[in-house]
């Protein structure tokens, strides 16, 4: 029975797979590794607890398929159209770069042109299931290098379909013509645009209606049916299942249901990713390895150290930073899936033979299983790097801050402003970013600027999170900030989180994963226009303060259409047409300070009422007329707006010229 056998080998995988997790974690060691040696002992070629590894490769394929599909839902189409250049750029030289030198040291090796053009096209090509998996276990998904990786293997996915038509070609069994492959890989190209394109109008549509239904069941299968349905058309147009499913998780990212998605979706992808694993490791003939295990390794090392350096080579053109390229080098140096296709049909064209296609597998896995330990150590050693003078575990840890610190994550331009405020107003405060170019411009400036991902609770701890007063995002990319929101709220359950984004949309979900404020770069463009309207109609500054907390309030509701109308118009006009209290803070310039009220004499040239003058604590109130005003005090007056304002400028003219200018 055909099911039955099936479902007997996914037992056994997933029996399997739960001590392989245990042990590697245990060890400290990615699960990855463990899942390929475990394929390897379980595979025919061992111990034949898996006789069938056809049947494996097709739950493999499920694990792929999910795997791209999230990938997906952490990017936007947004940031792919800005990778256009990168992905186009940085792949051909990458594809380019290795095919030629590969191809130049088989024919030293005594290869043929032809078999040296075969083996170059697989070696050149990466692991998409394994990178992106690592990039997702290390949690840098969002990271500096995950961009340029992430290029360079979309365009060696789109590269597979013209490689393998070009097969037939080298082999002199078909006479295809350039124009014929490049045509092929055109109407692929379209039809996946095509495909993007509907999906991308009638996906959303369905999904909010889905959710009015409110059924979780409904909501997944629709989900699952995008994923599956889109990964199925574009293998009909002859691309890989991978450039479908990241493609439909592309599309579902542009809706708000991206996070519940992922959370839905996590499960899935992760069991049937460590069955991709361990299919992998089943496809190597133990022989081969008995019988040469020194050229393996030899092999796999030199695989690994000459296209990872040209893969870091072809993405520092495209404004990589050195630690990027090294970091991006390495998670692409081992030869990846689609190599074992293109070995198969090499193989069955009579281009390679078989113990050379069996050399390949094992070369092949062998890097994948080093892949995730030479990370490991890149990872460090870049720390080391870019950030000379530090320990790669001193650049994480931070001395425990006075208590009521600010934590403030992202060292871009936004970071740094309010890092210098922070500073100025002498607020103890610890920066944290996973961006090698912004800790490194950080210890220019002299800031002790972290490195780490902030979405991951190790390195919250490092800057002792837990205690802070507040919780700053400074940057806007919107899964990060929602995965970062998330895991300040679970290590400081009462403590301020503050979080800025582009989109409006983003508001509410930042709000339920326990975010206190939230500031949409949109609407704060608003405030600040209303705020200086309202500086030229001469409205005092503590009252145009007050108006814009209105309008903040209620999480921007009256700017969002939930809020506001005509009685807070009406209010807002009360305010201004009435007479008003006010406080003023007499600061050192002040031209006020010494001088007495008498000499002052606030009420006669401004018009305002002097109620009560407040001085280190202690309100003095109906003060003589020869008392001396000091730097410090606050002053309690009453008047209209015209005159609070006057009142204002002839205390403040410093203040009243800054504001001029800006």
């Amino acid at each position: 029975m055909h099911d039955a056998a099936l479902l007997r080998d996914f037992v056994i995988l997933l029996a399997a797979s739960l001590p392989v997790v245990f042990v590697t974690r245990r060890l400290g060691l990615p699960a990855l590794v463990g899942f390929l040696v475990t394929g390897f002992l379980l595979g025919p070629g061992v111990s034949g607890a898996v006789e069938s590894t056809e049947r494996v490769q097709q739950l493999a394929e499920i694990g792929v398929i999910l795997l791209l599909f999230t990938v997906g839902l952490e990017f936007s189409l947004a940031r792919l159209t800005k990778m256009a250049r990168l992905l186009v750029g940085a792949g051909c030289l990458q594809l380019g770069s290795t095919v030629a030198v590969v191809t130049g040291v088989a024919m030293i090796a005594g290869y043929s042109v032809t078999q040296g053009l075969v083996l170059a096209l697989v070696a050149a090509l990466s692991s998409t299931a394994l990178s992106l998996a690592m990039l997702d276990s290390r949690g840098e998904l969002g990271s500096t290098y995950a961009g340029p990786t992430l290029a360079v293997l979309l365009f060696q996915d789109l590269c597979v379909v013209p490689v393998l038509m070009a097969l037939p070609v080298l082999a002199g069994t078909e006479d295809v013509s350039a124009s014929a492959v490049l045509g092929r890989f055109a109407l692929g190209m379209f039809g996946v645009l095509a495909a993007g394109y509907v999906a991308r109008s009638l996906l959303p549509q369905l999904l909010h209606q889905v959710l009015r239904l409110r059924s979780r069941e409904l909501f997944i299968g629709v989900v699952v049916l995008a994923c599956f349905g889109t990964a199925w058309l574009t293998a009909t147009l002859g691309l890989s299942l991978a450039i479908g499913a990241f493609l439909a998780g592309l599309v579902v990212s542009e809706s708000e249901y991206s996070h519940q998605i992922v959370a839905d979706v996590l499960p899935l992808r992760d069991l049937f990713g460590s069955v991709f694993f361990l299919s992998i490791g089943m496809l190597v003939d133990p022989a081969t390895v008995i019988e040469r295990p020194v050229l393996i390794l030899a092999l796999s090392a030199a695989v690994m150290a000459v296209k990872g350096t040209l893969a870091g080579l072809s993405v520092m053109p495209f404004r990589a930073s050195p630690g990027a390229a090294i970091l991006a080098g390495v998670a692409l140096a081992q030869v990846g899936e689609f190599s074992f296709v293109i070995t198969t049909e090499s193989a069955r064209l009579g281009l390679l033979s078989s113990q050379t296609v069996q050399l390949v597998v094992a070369v092949s896995v062998v890097t994948m299983l080093l892949t995730p330990l030479a990370m490991f150590v890149a990872g460090r050693l870049v720390v080391a790097r870019e950030l000379p003078g530090l320990e790669p575990d001193a650049a994480l840890r931070a001395e425990r801050p006075p208590h009521g610190h600010v934590v403030v994550v992202g060292y871009g331009h936004n970071g740094r402003n309010l890092v210098r405020v922070l500073k100025d107003a002498g607020v103890p405060y610890r920066v944290v970013d996973v961006d090698f170019d912004a800790v490194r411009v950080g210890k220019q400036d002299g800031e002790s600027v972290v490195f780490g991902d902030a979405t991951r609770p190790v390195v919250l701890d490092y800057v002792h999170a837990d205690s802070a007063a507040v919780i700053a995002i400074t940057f806007s990319f919107p899964e990060q900030a929602r995965r970062l929101v998330a895991a300040a709220r679970r290590i400081n359950p009462s403590g301020g989180i503050i979080a800025r984004t582009r989109y409006v949309d983003e508001m509410d979900e930042l709000y339920a994963l326990g975010a206190n404020d939230v500031i949409p770069e949109e609407f704060e463009a608003t405030v600040d226009m209303f705020a200086r309207i309202l500086q030229f109609l001469e409205i005092p500054r503590n009252i145009i303060a007050a108006q814009v907390d209105v309008i903040r309030s209620r999480h921007y509701a009256m700017l969002r259409g939930k809020g506001g109308g005509p009685s807070y118009l009406e209010s807002l006009y009360d305010l201004f047409t009435a007479a008003t209290v006010a406080t003023h803070l007499v600061r050192s310039e002040s031209p006020a300070v010494g001088r007495s009220l008498d000499a002052l004499d606030l009420e006669g040239r401004t018009g305002v009422s002097l109620v009560a003058i407040v001085r280190r604590g202690q309100p003095v109130t109906a003060p003589a007329r020869d008392f001396t005003i000091d730097k410090g005090d606050i002053l309690v007056i009453t008047g209209s707006h015209g005159q609070l304002a006057r009142a204002g400028a002839l205390m403040d003219p410093v203040a009243v010229e800054e504001e001029a200018r800006a």
